[in-house]
């Protein structure tokens, strides 16, 4: 009985410690990543992969066109690259724009080598790597996002570095030598520079993840905690009482005095969602009230049913399990 009752602690503990452990993961390397010197590092050796890729692709690409094909023949070839390596196609025939794959990126009609000078370019939008590689009478040139700089950032545009280069760093693009993290090419120039931001990164579906694992994790030890001290708890009735009164006590404090403030930026926790009272300024805070409290419900009942074995039942829920109950949902909704 002994070695069954170790084993199932032993599995509680692993367990809950396995779901902080992915929740403050998350939390510190995706919802807010901290800034490394390694992390630069990461991020510039993805970026001169992605640049020696497409000069290939830019090269071989001009190579394979000639004045023959039609724009149409041109375009397919171009949206084939395009799609299939993440890339964008810009081919210029006598230095005037015929064929793209991205009306989005903001590139000249004209005599692209004048605003395109550069490896690394800032336009209104964005970031952008460029390359280019000049056939007969046609100059094609290749792009990949670096990073988005919108103006006005809504829920459908948001200023993220490109899928390729997402979660590996957290901060913003600057020219290079702006700042002492730079990105070199495969030159060994620096080509733009990265200011360090510890903001934090929003992100509806791992908010949720880590507030699932946070708050499972914690009933998890709390249901450790209570099963290892199961015979203090028969022995010393008294503490049926100090163990729901000293965690509501806790639950409190932790409102007033915002212990869980590293939650703040999740959605989950904005007034703007969802705001009841002082005890519950939240949705996230609701979920945490109604998880306590039915879990101090379950505990007493659980520990008091020889007690409803005997006479007066009635009057022992009406007295007992009814003001939990509606204290419950008072605290949740008021």
């Amino acid at each position: 009985m002994k070695s069954n009752t170790k084993r199932k602690l032993n599995f509680l503990f692993i367990v809950g410690f396995l779901l902080w452990a992915v929740g403050i993961g998350l939390y510190h390397y995706r919802l807010k990543p901290t800034f490394t010197v390694s992390s630069v590092k990461k991020f510039e050796k993805k970026f001169q992969e992605k640049e020696e890729k497409l000069h290939e692709l830019i090269k071989d690409l001009s190579l394979s066109i000639d004045s023959s094909q039609s724009e149409k023949q041109l375009f397919e070839k171009a949206k084939h690259i395009s799609k299939k390596n993440n890339i964008d196609v810009f081919i210029y025939q006598n230095d005037s724009l015929v064929v793209w794959t991205n009306h989005h990126i903001p590139v000249p009609t004209t005599q692209p080598q004048k605003e395109l000078s550069k490896e690394v370019n800032h336009l209104k939008n964005g970031w952008y790597y460029f390359t280019h590689n000049s056939h007969q009478n046609f100059k094609v040139y290749g792009s990949f996002l670096i990073k988005n700089t919108y103006e006005f950032q809504n829920e459908d545009l948001k200023n993220t570095f490109a899928k390729d280069f997402n979660h590996i760093v957290n901060g913003d693009v600057l020219p290079p030598n702006a700042t002492r993290y730079n990105v070199k090419n495969e030159e060994g120039e620096a080509v733009f520079s990265i200011q360090p931001s510890q903001t934090y990164q929003p992100n509806e579906w791992l908010e949720a993840i880590v507030f699932g694992c946070f708050l499972l994790g914690f009933f998890i030890w709390l249901q450790l905690l209570v099963t290892s001290t199961q015979v203090f708890l028969i022995k010393k009735p008294f503490l049926l009482i100090v163990f729901p009164l000293g965690l509501i006590v806790l639950r409190y404090l932790s409102i007033k005095l915002n212990w869980l403030s590293f939650f703040n930026d999740f959605k989950l926790f904005s007034p703007q969602l969802f705001a009841s009272s002082d005890l519950v300024p939240s949705l996230g805070d609701l979920i945490i009230n109604v998880s306590i409290f039915y879990f101090l419900v379950h505990f007493l009942l659980k520990r008091t049913r020889d007690w409803f074995k005997d006479g007066h039942q009635k009057l022992k829920l009406l007295l007992f399990v009814v003001p939990l109950f509606i204290l419950s949902f008072y605290v949740a909704f008021n």
